[in-house]
C-alpha cells in the first residue's frame, strides 16, 4: 500500500510536458498529484491481488533505476487516460451542418483509472501459472 510518505513514482511535470490536448484542458498540478497517488495505489493493490508473494513496486524501484523509469511511464499513461476522457465516454459524434465527426475511445473502461495487463507485464508482475501434479 502506498502511504502519504511514499515518494511519487512520477512527477506532475512529466504529465504536463507530454500533454497533447488543448492547453485550456490541462489539469492543475494538485489534480495531477492526486491521480498519481491513486495510480500508485491501484498498481500496488493489483500487484498484491495478482502476485501476493512478489516484492512491492516501491521496494523494487529503490534499487532498479530502469524499473523506476518504466513505473513512471506506466503511472503517467494511466493518469493521461483519465484526463483525456474524464467523462468516460466510449464514443462521441459531432454533427455541424453537413459535416460529421466521431471519436471512439479504446480500452475496456475508457476514462477510468486502470492498469492494463500489458502495463503489469512491463512492471514484471504476472499471475503464476498453476500446474497439476
Amino acid at each position: 500500500m502506498t502511504t502519504p510518505e511514499t515518494p511519487p513514482w512520477a512527477e506532475p511535470q512529466t504529465v504536463i510536458d507530454g500533454w497533447l490536448l488543448d492547453g485550456d484542458l490541462l489539469p492543475t498540478e494538485k489534480q495531477i498529484r492526486i491521480w498519481i497517488r491513486r495510480a500508485q495505489t491501484l498498481i500496488e493493490d493489483t500487484r498484491r491481488a495478482v502476485a501476493p508473494r512478489s516484492t512491492s513496486i516501491a521496494q523494487r524501484i529503490e534499487t532498479d533505476r530502469e524499473l523506476a523509469q518504466t513505473v513512471s511511464d506506466v503511472v503517467v499513461a494511466m493518469v493521461e487516460r483519465v484526463f483525456a476522457n474524464p467523462e468516460g465516454v466510449r464514443s462521441a459524434m459531432d454533427v455541424t451542418g453537413p459535416l460529421t465527426g466521431s471519436v471512439t475511445y479504446g480500452g475496456d473502461n475508457p476514462g477510468t483509472l486502470d492498469v492494463t495487463a500489458k502495463e503489469m507485464r512491463r512492471l514484471g508482475i504476472s499471475k503464476r501459472r498453476q500446474r497439476a501434479f
